[in-house]
């Protein structure tokens, strides 16, 4: 059975762990779609987002092996204001599903150079091996 997770933050500085899910139960991922929303972007500026296992960004490091998808934005172009529009896509798919069980933690990392406010959303699509059982509901 497949399930749609979504996350959502908003930051202006660089953040781990901007916000965490659990994995509701045993299965995998198969699929993952981030987007990134800058609406005031300085000239010469990027945004990025990581989804990952581990706690902290793995965004500088070399044979980083917890990341699950990533997205960077940046701008070069400038309006009259001096001020920029920035919007990324990323679409995953993971052919063969990536193994999650029931408990582990997904993070999503937050990392720029700018002062704008970036609104990032996550869906992440789960096939799980069996009905769900009721579970907690955040929100």
């Amino acid at each position: 059975m497949e399930q749609n997770i979504q996350m959502y933050a908003n930051a202006s500085t660089t953040t781990d762990s901007m916000v965490s899910i659990d994995v509701p139960e045993d299965g995998k991922i198969v699929g993952v779609h981030l987007n990134l929303r800058a609406p005031n972007m300085e000239a010469g500026k990027y945004a990025q987002v990581e989804l990952s296992f581990l706690s902290t960004s793995q965004t500088s490091s070399n044979d980083a092996r917890g990341v699950i998808a990533r997205t960077v934005i940046a701008t070069s172009l400038l309006n009259t204001n001096g001020l920029a529009s920035g919007h990324g896509n990323e679409a995953y798919s993971f052919k063969s599903g990536l193994p999650v069980n029931a408990g582990e933690r997904l993070h999503l990392h937050y990392g720029t150079n700018t002062t704008s406010t970036v609104h990032s959303h996550v869906v992440i699509t789960f096939e799980f091996k069996g009905p769900l059982r009721s579970g907690r509901r955040r929100g």
